[in-house]
């Protein structure tokens, strides 16, 4: 690896990396030499090309984009997003600040531009529902929770005073579930699930409600009954944080940019922070990315991908 950058690009000596399900996934789907694989990252930026942010240099990032599993990752600036830290930044706690982080923002900011003060998230013991319970709080939003295990909706309950939290194969989820949509009126659900049971939950939301897909843990469609779209005003979209935040415009990138970066930084990650399970070596990756599954299963945390020993 040369020790300077293209133009266009930023030279950064990579701290840690982390597993994502898209880095799984673009594993699994390609296994040739040469894929550049690691969504998110930090590290210290050690060369700025002609045309690229000279102020840059010397500084610590996180970014999200591709190549984070390198010792050095080579990145073009106008196809990177990249979040620069306080200079005080652990670079472990900050390697999570992209994915997880952005897509909670994005959550919280499509369920206000729906006008609704309460939304539905299943798996929502995960990180990222955690993030989005911390982030909305303060805007008086709502969380109607429903989990798979009695002590994740305990958790729920204690750690983040969730009110409505509903166990998916307890015999009276859809009549709690019933009671919950009467009381709070949701007009967005999160779901990561896939499969049957989202569309459980979305005929069971009131008219006009949209169902916003993250992510698909169980790899298997969505059974759709359409008469919900075509006679209630129901909608269903995607939220890829890669396509919100290209979306946005550079001043709300910044925004959400900022929002993290002085959580983790200033604020100890109170809000956005990222709990990891285990640490491996860049050379390990392999375990990792085996391992991935059954520790996103349990909801333990992430891996954590040290880049460089030194």
């Amino acid at each position: 690896m040369s020790a300077t950058a293209q133009p266009g690009h930023i030279l950064v000596k990579m701290a840690y990396s982390t597993v994502d399900p898209y880095d799984a996934l673009c594993f699994n789907l390609y296994k040739t030499e040469g894929t550049r694989i690691g969504v998110e990252g930090s590290g210290t930026v050690i060369s700025v090309g002609e045309g690229a942010d000279a102020t840059l240099l010397g500084r610590k990032i996180a970014f999200m984009g591709n190549g984070a599993w390198a010792r050095f990752a080579h990145l073009n600036v106008a196809s990177t997003f990249i979040m620069t830290l306080h200079d005080s930044q652990d670079l472990a706690q900050a390697t999570a600040a992209c994915v997880n982080p952005l897509t909670a923002i994005a959550q919280l900011d499509i369920i206000q531009a729906k006008g609704s003060k309460s939304y539905v998230a299943d798996a929502a013991a995960s990180s990222l529902n955690k993030m989005l319970l911390s982030h909305a709080k303060g805007a008086g939003i709502e969380c109607i929770a429903t989990v798979r295990k009695e002590n994740q909706a305990q958790h729920l309950k204690e750690a983040f005073g969730v009110k409505h939290v509903l166990i998916q194969d307890s015999p009276s989820f859809d009549e709690d579930l019933k009671a919950a949509v009467e009381e709070l009126n949701p007009l967005v659900f999160f779901d990561v699930i896939g499969g049957a049971y989202p569309m459980r939950v979305f005929k069971a939301l009131p008219n006009g409600a949209k169902l916003v897909i993250v992510a698909n843990l169980t790899h298997t469609d969505i059974p759709l009954d359409t008469s919900h779209l075509l006679f209630s005003g129901k909608t269903i979209e995607p939220l890829l944080v890669f396509a919100w935040m290209g979306a946005a415009t550079q001043e709300k990138r910044d925004w959400a940019f900022k929002q993290v970066s002085d959580d983790l930084g200033l604020n100890g990650g109170k809000v956005f922070g990222t709990n990891f399970a285990q640490t491996v070596e860049l050379a390990e990756w392999e375990t990792a990315v085996k391992d991935y599954n059954e520790v996103a299963s349990k909801q333990l945390g992430k891996f954590l991908v040290r880049c460089n020993s030194e």
